[in-house]
């Protein structure tokens, strides 16, 4: 059986203006004056919506993409922190779908939407290999803190 292209709401990346379908884009939202990940796309407010990559993150920042979706000034935040955002999130709802998985019906529901997860967490893990969490600032090599 051949596999169907999903189909959906077109959204353009605000950093490289690249088009793509709605499921396979991250979503950030404006709350409380700060950009947030918006991995599951339930947040309400205006969306600014990028690829899956940290290097567009960081040239939505940057270069002012989300100041101009949000139409107000976005300077300090740190990509790899909405990065993370993204990731956590991603896994928390792979781990929360997939123990509903087993049922037959549900999963024939939700299968392409956990593939589309799966993917877009595969593509953050492939990110953030070399990125530490956005906690871990002050380690040392041996991992022990700072010094």
């Amino acid at each position: 059986m051949a596999e169907e292209e999903p189909s959906g709401p077109i959204r353009t990346c605000v950093a490289c203006r690249r088009k793509m379908i709605q499921a396979r884009c991250n979503r950030v939202v404006l709350l409380s004056g700060r950009p947030t990940a918006d991995a599951l796309g339930r947040a309400q407010g205006r969306g600014a919506y990028t690829c899956t990559s940290l290097k567009c993150l960081e040239t939505a920042i940057r270069k002012g993409g989300f100041s101009r979706t949000f139409r107000t000034a976005i300077t300090e935040v740190e990509p790899e922190g909405l990065a993370w955002e993204f990731y956590t999130a991603l896994d928390l709802e792979m781990k929360r779908s997939g123990k509903r998985g087993a049922e037959a019906s549900f999963f024939r529901q939700v299968s392409t939407r956990r593939k589309f997860l799966l993917a877009r967490l595969n593509a953050w893990e492939k990110e953030l290999k070399g990125v530490g969490k956005p906690g871990d600032r002050g380690a040392t090599e041996e991992g022990k803190g700072e010094p």
